[in-house]
């Protein structure tokens, strides 16, 4: 068996900048290390003769790929020399899931996305999948694909479940004797060794100004899974009913998901709902010395103060871009997003502003309603919130019930609706379930709220499409007298409710993220460049 070194006290850190700061950045945030920086620019010669000028006995990291490393070792045999890569597993030591431990083979269940990636990943760890679909039964990706009656012994595998709809497999594996933790897990976060690995080799691009991950926990769907983005499912580090939000904060993903902002490699990013274009970003590379050294002194908050709240699914509305029906949490997510719910109560007392909900719509889900209910019980004072919502249900008596409790916490109300649209006809396209005449009364009432200062930001969202491009210019007049403070336009993107061909067809974008030259005259209007207008990346 191969052994593994252990970590010194102590450790002197040669290599070229870039890879000197990924690793000592990471290190000394996880773990009691003293680490003294030696830069060189080659690892041939400089590298070697650096080395060589060591005369402690304190253990050498070669910081680098695999063949710096053999470079660097030449002829150096006396010293303790080892590759940066060799304590990569301290990391999945730290993150401490019993599957990274487990000499039992892997049976993932789900074939998704994320499923694939990890068996790109994992390859020799993985027994098969499992599906519910008999339609995917088969060979994916070098591993065969069954459905769960196939499967004769699950005590012999770990199971780690891919898929969105957990509390029906957790009921089922339960039912044949495993044991959550000990047997099976819900796999919410990467594994730290391989995050490292993939960050630490990626090509910088240009700096965005992105300080989220210092900031901000995002809590989405399946349970509260924990973000350190503002869209939720992104940058995901946890599961709050798992391991709590100060935990996850500080954990090994969180800590190497910050390492790549700083790097700039943004390794983890979503880029089609970054709102600093990350898409365009990844187009302009640069020289790995143009990395500020300051970057890597940049300080998380103790604990996050914006909470970005979307764990609900439940919603009055079926948008085609977000869903294709009405849906409603079911009776086991139901159970799981209150506990998800009565959790973040607990965590706000250090919270500056809630945003409430990403996902959903907070005026119809139970979970969502039990927050604002008893938001004036958070001990927190000059506590913000931020209401998303698509305005249907957001009557007049509730914005009063909402500003009276905001008013006990000392804190400002904001508000944000999607809208997509500047008529009535338009609005039963892009907000299916909607109705046009309440929800203009309701954002007349709120508009006359943020004349009266009683609600600081209102604000009004568009996602541009093929079927509503021709009315941006008429939204914001229609904005303007409704009196929004801001107007919010983005581009559709493709959550997986479209296919490919379907998606070509109503993106206003091309491939190159630019707008098609068939819609360039809608954005030519002077009315989209009043300063409370945001277009992001169409301007």
């Amino acid at each position: 068996m191969e052994v593994k070194p252990a970590l010194p006290e102590e450790l002197i850190a040669v290599g070229k900048r870039r890879y000197v700061n990924d690793f000592s950045y990471v290190f000394s945030q996880l773990f009691d290390v003293s680490i003294r920086k030696v830069i060189v620019e080659d690892y041939a010669v400089e590298a070697r003769e650096k080395i060589d000028a060591i005369s402690t006995d304190t253990t050498i990291v070669v910081c680098g790929t695999l063949q710096n490393y053999k470079y660097a070792m030449d002829k150096q045999c006396n010293k303790k020399i080892v590759w940066m890569e060799d304590f990569f597993y301290l990391l999945d030591q730290q993150d401490g899931r019993p599957f990274l431990q487990t000499d039992r083979k892997l049976v993932l269940w789900g074939l998704s996305g994320k499923c694939v990636e990890f068996i790109s990943d994992n390859l020799e760890k993985v027994a098969f999948v499992v599906d519910s679909d008999p339609l995917k039964k088969g060979i994916h990706n070098g591993v065969k694909v069954i459905t769960p009656e196939m499967v004769t012994d699950w005590k012999q595998y770990y199971v780690l479940i891919m898929c969105n709809k957990v509390q029906s497999v957790y009921g089922y594996l339960e039912q044949r004797g495993l044991e959550k933790g000990k047997d099976y897990d819900h796999f919410c976060k990467m594994i730290p060794s391989q995050m490292m690995r993939k960050t630490v080799y990626a090509k910088p691009i240009k700096k965005l100004p992105c300080l989220f991950p210092f900031t901000t926990v995002s809590i989405g769907p399946v349970g509260g899974t924990i973000g350190i983005c503002e869209c939720p499912g992104v940058l995901q580090v946890g599961h709050i009913l798992d391991e709590g939000i100060e935990d996850a904060w500080h954990n090994p993903q969180a800590v190497i998901c910050r390492l790549s902002i700083m790097n700039q490699t943004y390794s983890f990013c979503a880029e089609r709902s970054c709102r600093f274009d990350l898409y365009s970003a990844k187009s302009c590379q640069v020289d790995e010395k143009d990395i500020d050294d300051d970057s890597y002194g940049r300080k998380e908050n103790d604990l996050p103060v914006d909470y970005r709240i979307a764990h609900s699914n439940t919603c009055n509305l079926h948008c085609k871009q977000c869903r294709n029906n009405i849906y409603a949490d079911t009776e086991d997510e139901l159970v799981e997003n209150m506990a998800v719910s009565e959790r973040l109560l607990g965590a706000f007392h250090h919270a500056k502003t809630i945003v409430l909900a990403g996902n959903g719509e907070v005026f119809a889900s139970k979970p969502y309603q039990y927050i604002l209910s008893n938001i004036d019980n958070v001990k927190n004072q000059n506590l913000n919130l931020h209401i998303l919502s698509n305005g249907n249900l957001m009557f007049p008596e509730k914005i009063d019930e909402i500003l009276t409790k905001v008013d006990v916490i000392g804190g400002a109300l904001s508000v944000s609706v999607s809208v997509d649209a500047a008529k009535s006809k338009t609005y039963s396209i892009t907000r299916a379930g909607g109705n046009w005449n309440v929800l203009m009364d309701n954002l007349n009432y709120v508009g006359s709220l943020t004349r009266q200062k009683r609600i600081k930001n209102f604000l009004l969202n568009y996602v541009i499409q093929r079927c509503n491009v021709a009315e941006i210019a008429d939204f914001v007049r229609l904005a303007n007298k409704l009196g929004a403070t801001i107007i919010h336009f983005t581009a559709i993107y493709n959550t997986g409710t479209y296919s490919n061909e379907e998606f070509q067809n109503i993106g206003v974008l091309d491939q190159n993220g630019k707008i098609k030259e068939e819609f360039a005259e809608y954005f030519a209007d002077p009315i989209l460049r009043q300063p409370n207008v945001h277009l992001p990346y169409l301007r």
